[in-house]
């Protein structure tokens, strides 16, 4: 079976960064490496007037922009949010003390629609934030981000969880941008993530991932919690950062081979990857088959293929049906159709070949 386990940098490529911890015998609490790996990521992304807060996952960050936002808004309740997601979105708007209200998602780009968002808030008043989700690395329009916020004077956390290589013009948001670089991301530094914000709020996000205490008098000023990423996760994760471009060219070929070779007119791919963004996740449907017939078909030929997220969206799921949402129908229709195929930057030529042949020939299934 041809399935595509993630893929972190091997031990050589970060042992110096280890024989540093062992040195320095520093292992957490913002330590030398939580600042170089800082260093290099506003560096990477072009930040002058914002700053990276490292954490220890994608979930840890959205939990603190979440718990930083109803300290804030105390007399507000609700996040909007796409049920078009995964449970990390929902659990941590719950978990900060607000409800989650679902909206829909537009099939154009698979991202919350803004039609939608409007009608919610033009009859809401307890609207505290909104919660927006990149799918699969898509990046989401920052002008477009900015635009909202400014019209609806909301604050708004763009989940960019598995996005960092697309990211662009990161220095123009209004807004909270969290990522993660768990290992099945495209850029992996083991199990933590981050969170990019103005300058003047660093502080406070460093004080609520360290329980809650100012750094100095270890007072606590607000319900923090630990979410405070290690140095050797800094360590794989720099490990990672020093081979970003050839990564990102790597996985640039792989999306254009397989959208130019993919000749299969049944076969829908997520808009633009391998044009103007790229993934090792190819997101898919076909027009005519359904995913468990497909599947099926690629089990024969030896490919896994995988359900994204958890497999059917947020609001069907017990634990968050009975929260408030619209209308999903474009939801329901992309979670029944849609199939992912993780793939990692080393996989080979006739691997590549053997997808491709297996997309094109399901127009031939009925």
């Amino acid at each position: 079976m041809l399935s595509f386990k993630p893929l972190l940098p091997r031990c050589n490529e970060y042992f110096g960064y280890l024989k540093n911890i062992d040195k320095k015998r520093i292992y957490s609490n913002y330590g030398p490496l939580y600042f170089k790996t800082k260093k290099k990521i506003e560096r990477y992304l072009k930040l002058k007037k914002k700053s990276v807060i490292l954490t220890s996952s994608g979930d840890a960050s959205l939990f603190a922009c979440l718990k930083y936002l109803k300290y804030l808004n105390k007399n507000k309740k609700y996040i909007l949010t796409p049920s078009f997601s995964f449970s990390s979105d929902i659990q941590s708007i719950i978990n900060s003390g607000f409800e989650p209200i679902f909206i829909d998602i537009n099939l154009e780009n698979w991202t919350m629609s803004e039609t939608e968002i409007y009608k919610e808030i033009k009859n809401n008043n307890k609207i505290a934030g909104i919660l927006i989700v990149s799918p699969f690395g898509y990046p989401l329009n920052i002008n477009n981000l900015n635009n909202l916020k400014s019209k609806t004077k909301i604050e708004i956390i763009y989940d960019a969880a598995d996005t960092f290589l697309n990211l662009r013009n990161i220095e123009k948001i209004n807004f909270f941008l969290t990522s993660s670089f768990h290992p099945t991301k495209n850029i992996a530094g083991n199990e933590s993530g981050m969170i990019i914000c103005k300058k003047l709020l660093e502080k406070n996000f460093k004080e609520i991932l360290n329980f809650g205490q100012e750094n100095k008098k270890k007072k606590i000023k607000i319900f923090g919690f630990n979410g405070k990423i290690s140095e050797y996760d800094c360590a794989i994760l720099l490990a990672t950062l020093k081979n970003i471009i050839k990564i990102k060219e790597k996985i640039k070929k792989i999306n254009q081979y397989i959208v130019k070779n993919t000749t299969n007119n049944l076969i829908i791919f997520q808009k633009n990857i391998g044009i103007n963004w790229f993934s090792n996740k190819i997101n898919f449907y076909s027009k005519n088959l359904y995913k468990k017939k497909i599947k099926k078909i690629f089990i024969k030929k030896g490919i896994q293929l995988y359900e994204p997220w958890t497999g059917k969206p947020m609001h069907l799921h017990d634990f968050f049906k009975n929260y408030k949402k619209n209308n999903l129908r474009n939801t329901l229709f992309l979670s029944k159709k849609i199939l992912s195929l993780p793939i990692n930057y080393d996989i080979s030529n006739k691997n590549l070949k053997k997808i491709c042949d297996t997309l094109n020939m399901l127009k031939k299934k009925r």
